[in-house]
């Protein structure tokens, strides 16, 4: 399993401890960082033994998506982000449901379900079928609702012998504390400038200045930072910087708008996020007005990154989006929180 350089560190101290960690790891950090691949390698080690994992052995059953003592708790969109040919998608397959009648309006699934923790859970009574060990990856953890992650913290109280329980999770907060206190915590963190320059370099072909905008885009994260370059967002992003600057300037209004359904609301509200919290900062660092309906507009672009996917009309919502940029840069203008907010998410 390939662990990125960033995180060969923090792999190293895996290897040394091997005999002395816990029986739950918890890998998190930013998007981009490669959490799961940090626990597939570890669930490989696991599973094939030191020298299994070099040579062959149950690193080969692991490897080709068969290893029956690998278990792997996902989600629809998780999967289809990985890539539905990829180790992690085909061994996330087993434990996702199937729904009929399903629309391609209703897009994957973002949750794990207690049914999908249960019937892990009715998996794990019996012991490994061909390794010493098995290996237990949920990724990522702050998927599970309230329900399957009470069911696992059962698990976790009282686990079954010879199991080691990975998980993954971008947010630690939004993991319950319970299930936090009975998990090694491991950080991961992003690498030195640098260093993620010249790997943007060698792998995706990055030239440097481009690179420090997609890092600073992606929080320093390499993998994110991939994504963003592949996608197009750093151009998008600058064309968004300009627009925001004209829309400040009174220049236009919801015409902006037409221009960015091809990014969707979810990405053009993170994106202005990041716009006005930088300008937030300058306000507050050197002075001047309007602080108060910049916090308003940062409040208003949180409701709408909460409500997108129940919004019918994505046209609409992004209009919403431009006169409320306008309204922050204008004097006496309003910004209220959206009133979107109101809608329950699915």
């Amino acid at each position: 399993m390939n662990v990125h350089p960033w995180n060969r560190g923090l792999w190293a101290m895996l290897l040394r401890e091997w005999q002395r960690l816990p029986h739950a790891l918890l890998f998190y950090g930013p998007r981009g960082m490669g959490r799961a691949a940090l626990a597939m390698a570890a669930a490989r080690r696991c599973l094939a033994g030191e020298e299994g994992a070099e040579q062959g052995g149950g690193g080969t059953l692991f490897d080709a998506a068969t290893h029956p003592d690998f278990h792997l708790l996902s989600t629809e969109e998780a999967a289809a982000a990985a890539g539905e040919e990829s180790l992690f998608a085909r061994y996330a397959a087993r434990y996702l449901e199937e729904r009929k009648g399903k629309t391609p309006k209703s897009g994957p699934r973002t949750v794990i379900t207690v049914h999908a923790v249960r019937e892990l859970i009715d998996d794990l009574v019996t012991r490994p079928g061909i390794a010493a060990w098995r290996a237990v990856l949920v990724a990522p953890a702050e998927a599970m609702n309230v329900n399957a992650a009470n069911a696992l913290l059962k698990v976790l109280e009282e686990p079954p012998p010879e199991t080691l329980f990975l998980l993954t999770a971008g947010n630690l907060s939004r993991i319950p504390a319970t299930i936090r206190s009975r998990c090694m915590l491991l950080p991961l963190s992003p690498p030195p400038p640098a260093e993620a320059r010249a790997w943007l370099a060698r792998e995706a072909a990055v030239e440097d200045g481009v690179a420090d905008e997609l890092l600073a885009l992606a929080g320093g994260a390499p993998l994110r930072a991939v994504e963003l370059h592949n996608s197009g967002f750093a151009a998008f992003h600058r064309q968004l910087r300009h627009d925001v600057g004209r829309l400040w300037g009174g220049q236009g209004g919801a015409d902006f708008a037409a221009q960015w359904p091809a990014q969707g609301p979810p990405a053009v509200a993170a994106a202005m996020q990041q716009i006005v919290a930088r300008r937030i900062h300058q306000s507050l660092t050197h002075g001047g007005g309007g602080t108060g309906r910049l916090f308003a507009l940062y409040d208003h672009l949180c409701g709408v990154r909460r409500v997108y996917d129940n919004v019918l009309d994505a046209q609409l919502l992004l209009e919403e989006l431009a006169m409320a940029v306008e309204a922050a840069g204008r004097p006496g203008g309003r910004v209220t929180v959206s009133k979107l907010e109101s809608v329950p998410n699915r």
